[in-house]
């Protein structure tokens, strides 16, 4: 019974590591993306502070551009948001499959 129990648990562990690498290099792929990306929103927030500083300059009264831009922003948040939410998601698996194949 003991050996048939480590075997099962030898064979787990053999079929986890395709599974380990593969969530390796999505996690990998996705914080690749998300860096990237926290720098385009910090430069694109940027820029769009200029153009809402000179909305406030040039035209005082139309509303309509301030909540455009700070819909703007809210979005290019949101996208960046979620692509955190999931790195941090796609760690946490591939720290809780490295720990059964490694068997702690």
């Amino acid at each position: 019974m003991r050996v048939l129990l480590f075997v099962l648990k030898l064979l787990l562990r053999i079929l986890l590591v395709p599974v380990w690498i593969i969530l390796a290099l999505a996690w990998l792929a996705v914080m690749a993306i998300v860096r990237i990306g926290c720098m385009a929103k910090g430069l694109a927030s940027s820029v769009l502070l200029f153009i809402l500083i000179g909305t406030l300059i040039w035209f005082r009264t139309d509303w309509m551009r301030y909540i455009l831009l700070a819909i703007t922003e809210g979005i290019m948040f949101a996208i960046l948001f979620a692509g955190a939410i999931v790195e941090v998601t796609l760690a946490g698996a591939r720290a809780k499959v490295g720990r059964i194949i490694c068997g702690f």
